[in-house]
């Protein structure tokens, strides 16, 4: 089967793929084994600071920003989440969209698993 696509994880996605059940966790951390991973740096941590104060984030959420910081700094194509509260979420999108644009700053595509594959299409 031929990849179309490089897939990358930071050390966050690792954190929070070991929570919860540890039956799951396992089995996520093998679905992840193959996946590159991506180093932290200055970059991301000042990055991620500024989008919590951007995006007005509660502290159970701040890991949102550095998924989306990653992904910036990096230069990802796409970030891909099921967290429409504030990573695929569009007004979020556009307050990150509009802070890179001013700075310069690569925007990759928040989406969802689903609508990266074409599943939420309409037939209307």
């Amino acid at each position: 089967m031929t990849a179309f696509f490089d897939v990358y994880i930071s050390p966050a996605v690792v954190v929070e793929v070991d929570r919860g059940d540890k039956d799951a966790a396992k089995a996520r951390k093998e679905i992840i084994s193959g996946f590159k991973s991506l180093k932290p740096s200055s970059k991301v941590i000042e990055l991620s600071k500024t989008y919590i104060k951007l995006l007005d984030l509660p502290q159970d959420a701040e890991t949102d920003a550095v998924h989306i910081a990653f992904a910036c700094i990096y230069k990802m194509d796409y970030l891909i989440t099921w967290n429409c509260n504030h990573i695929a979420n569009a007004q979020n999108f556009k307050k990150i969209q509009d802070y890179n644009n001013k700075h310069k700053i690569h925007t990759p595509i928040l989406t969802t698993p689903e609508l990266f594959m074409g599943e939420g299409k309409s037939n209307v």
